[in-house]
């Protein structure tokens, strides 16, 4: 039996997954949220969507959010007037 009850894509920055152990279950929300210099619109919906993937948890599962907050993703990434090139 596998433990992995679900697992659902709530857009393209959240993914809910829901895991079954011994005594109960186990729920993760992976997160990779919108930039700061994203527009409002992006992140207002992005965090409307975090809110409904949080309230479909089960109310005794045990609960985790993990992830990138703030992600950047490429090898070019300007932080205030510097560019950084890792």
């Amino acid at each position: 039996m596998s433990a992995c009850v679900s697992w659902t894509p709530i857009n393209e920055g959240l993914l809910r997954a829901r895991f079954r152990h011994a005594t109960g279950f186990l729920s993760f929300i992976v997160v990779c949220a919108p930039t700061e210099n994203a527009d409002t619109s992006v992140k207002e919906q992005f965090y409307a969507d975090l809110e409904v993937g949080i309230a479909q948890w089960g109310k005794n599962d045990l609960k985790v959010i993990l992830g990138d907050f703030n992600a950047v993703t490429g090898s070019s990434r300007i932080q205030g007037d510097t560019a950084l090139n890792p």
